[in-house]
């Protein structure tokens, strides 16, 4: 009768239940904790890479010799930031910037013409950041990425400040607009003056 009592009460007992919300609990905290750490931390690089894609397409539009000196003071400027200045914020283990050997791309499309026959005004800087720190695996809950293809969670850092004349685009331009000025001789009259061009140079007095 004893035994049977014992047995009874013990089955009877809800000791340690508690235990198992209190894993559970942690467990869920936990992963919050994780995903929040993540997008904040996230969120803040991508401020950092914004201010580096910024500076770069600063020193892209400055006046320069060429167009080609122009992207190379704009690569040397990104490298120098993401390098020296924040590289221990962008671990590669957590974040990539850039593809391949690039850290950005030059979108310098001003001496072209889009679909509809316009200028296209999209001249700057961009920068590729995939962001591997936002693939995680949460135990019990599963991957934050549907499945193993491709690289994550990826965006693109732009910043367009449009692209100042160089040095050769300026004496390209003042040149044809001379020659378009000395060859319309019937409404300028400046075609007797086409024999003389060997005697002079022109100079560009103020720029473009």
């Amino acid at each position: 009768m004893k035994n049977s009592t014992a047995n009874s009460s013990g089955i009877r007992s809800n000791r340690g239940l508690i235990s198992i919300d209190f894993l559970f609990g942690f467990l869920m905290s936990f992963a919050f904790l994780m995903i929040f750490f993540a997008l904040a931390y996230s969120l803040t690089i991508v401020e950092v890479v914004q201010y580096i894609a910024f500076a770069s397409s600063r020193a892209y539009m400055g006046a320069d010799i060429n167009q080609s000196t122009q992207a190379n003071n704009a690569k040397s400027k990104a490298a120098s930031l993401i390098e020296v200045k924040f590289a221990s914020f962008l671990g590669k283990s957590w974040f990539t910037l850039g593809t391949g050997r690039d850290y950005i791309k030059i979108r310098s499309t001003d001496m072209s013409v889009n679909s509809q026959g316009g200028p296209e005004f999209f001249i700057g800087v961009e920068i590729p950041l995939t962001i591997h720190l936002l693939d995680f695996r949460i135990p019990f809950f599963g991957r934050t990425k549907a499945t193993n293809a491709g690289e994550g969670f990826q965006t693109q850092v732009s910043s367009y400040l449009i692209r100042e004349p160089t040095e050769k685009e300026c004496l390209d331009f003042n040149s044809n607009r001379a020659n378009l000025l000395i060859n319309n001789t019937v409404s300028t009259g400046f075609g007797s003056i086409s024999s003389f061009l060997g005697s002079y140079i022109r100079i560009t007095d103020n720029g473009c």
